[in-house]
């Protein structure tokens, strides 16, 4: 969907992602802005990442069910407290590679948090 918006789309996927209603619309809109190029799209999704605790966990949740296919409430479990992560090394191997992921710049950003997170449990 992200590759087919004009500027005015992007502008109220940009505007939803930081003010939208309920964290759903947010969080939609995140993974939206997250798949478009360029630096204020990708400030965008950290800015609402790092303010917004609902809408992190449900991008963090997701990201985590995504990647690992662990069902929603592990991966919530996960977004809560990424030390109880039923697989923490390969779960972290998995983020490696997101955190270098030059199209999205929501799973960069989510992957850079719960690496962070992990590293207690993940280290070897």
């Amino acid at each position: 969907m992200a590759p087919k918006l004009t500027e005015t789309g992007v502008g109220h996927f940009r505007r939803w992602a930081l003010e939208g209603k309920t964290s759903t619309l947010r969080a939609n809109s995140i993974s939206i802005v997250g798949f478009l190029p360029g630096r204020e799209n990708a400030d965008v999704v950290a800015q609402a990442l790092d303010t917004d605790a609902k809408v992190r966990r449900l991008c963090v949740a997701s990201e985590v069910s995504r990647l690992m296919q662990w069902d929603w409430p592990t991966s919530l479990a996960v977004a809560d407290d990424p030390t109880t992560a039923p697989e923490p090394a390969a779960l972290a191997k998995k983020l490696a590679k997101e955190a270098v992921d030059p199209k999205d710049s929501e799973s960069r950003w989510v992957a850079g948090w719960l690496l962070q997170r992990l590293a207690p449990v993940s280290a070897g």
